[in-house]
């Protein structure tokens, strides 16, 4: 009998707490698709500012790499970096225009260091403004990319955290 009564004296406030408890109040939910994302963090660098190197490999070769970093906003000396690394250019420039696309033209570049990454994109060796010849899928190629990730890890801009992304033959 005690336990009934327990129950029935406690039940509609186990039932609002059921209700109450799941709704998720303003600002709560959280999204994260491609180019979408809220909810977990919010952006806190206002601007970004680009860097380019040449990136020596061991055989003489240069490795073209655009770096782009936070700006205006927390003071820090290092982020982790964001790396693309393509056969099909990382940046290249409209002849009739002028205009140069590339990472920060199309978005992910700000995207990325408006949450405090660094982002970064090189060309292949023979590709864009890297010199040396390509041939597809040659072991040169990913000795070519560990060596920029080395690089980078050791730049005083990089906290010594490099990921890559890219699609297709990336």
């Amino acid at each position: 009998m005690v336990i009934g009564s327990l129950a029935i004296r406690w039940s509609p406030w186990i039932s609002f707490l059921l209700l109450i408890l799941p709704l998720p109040t303003v600002g709560q939910e959280r999204i994260s698709r491609p180019l979408e994302y809220s909810g977990y963090s919010a952006p806190v660098y206002r601007s970004l500012s680009t860097r380019s190197y040449y990136v020596p490999t061991s055989d003489g070769e240069k490795i073209a790499l655009d770096v782009y970093l936070p700006e205006e906003g927390p003071k820090l000396d290092s982020f982790p970096v964001i790396f693309e690394y393509t056969p099909y250019q990382r940046s290249t420039i409209n002849p009739k225009t002028g205009e140069i696309r590339s990472l920060a033209s199309e978005g992910i570049a700000p995207f990325f260091t408006a949450y405090g990454y660094a982002v970064a994109c090189a060309d292949m060796r023979g590709t864009g403004a890297s010199s040396g010849w390509l041939m597809d899928f040659m072991p040169r190629i990913a000795m070519d990319g560990k060596n920029v990730v080395d690089w980078m890890a050791a730049q005083d801009w990089c906290d010594g955290n490099v990921g890559m992304m890219g699609g297709s033959y990336l």
